[in-house]
């Protein structure tokens, strides 16, 4: 189970609503994204969107891979699943 201050984190990572958007528009499709296509399909700078990701991704709810040069995002399934189930826990007392 997860603690309360890694719960907090979460909510704290998502506090952006652009890193809102470029959660449930891009990355719930469970592919991998790299950088620039975060920044065109989120409209946003190239550096806006590494900042986000790199957010993102400290905060376990996304994880990366290197390819060549490139660097690929993917939502980080378990943590997510994890989370919700922290949360489901939580609240099934009220």
């Amino acid at each position: 189970m997860l603690e309360n201050q890694q719960l907090i984190s979460f909510f704290k990572a998502l506090a952006s609503e652009k890193r809102q958007e470029i959660l449930i528009q891009i990355f719930l499709d469970g592919k991998s994204h790299s950088v620039s296509e975060v920044a065109e399909r989120a409209n946003i700078a190239l550096s806006t969107a590494s900042t986000h990701l790199t957010i993102l991704k400290r905060e376990k709810i996304l994880v990366s891979e290197k390819i060549g040069k490139d660097v690929l995002y993917q939502g980080n399934k378990k943590y997510l699943a994890n989370v919700f189930q922290a949360l489901a826990e939580k609240f099934s007392c009220c």
